[in-house]
């Protein structure tokens, strides 16, 4: 991976969401290890490995690998992340 994952935990009424979040210098950084196509979740390319996971989700040059799901607050999450 061009990136270390840095690991957050979000909490919101009880529930609690996991994620790892890439960050990539630019858009064409994240391309190295991902095929990003507008509207569908970020594809790993050959040879790279991420840990288990629900879900996957990228804006611009950050991926967000979920790692458990919390369903209201992943709601949440997911659309906090989008509008970043």
């Amino acid at each position: 991976m061009g990136t270390t994952a840095q690991d957050v935990r979000l909490a919101k009424g009880g529930e609690t969401l996991e994620i790892s979040l890439l960050v990539y210098s630019n858009a064409q950084a994240a391309q190295a290890d991902w095929d990003l196509v507008t509207g569908q979740a970020p594809q790993l390319k050959s040879g790279r490995s991420v840990p288990a996971h629900s879900a996957r989700w990228w804006n611009t040059n950050v991926i967000a690998i979920v790692k458990t799901a919390g369903t209201g607050i992943r709601s949440d999450a997911f659309n906090a992340f989008i509008s970043i």
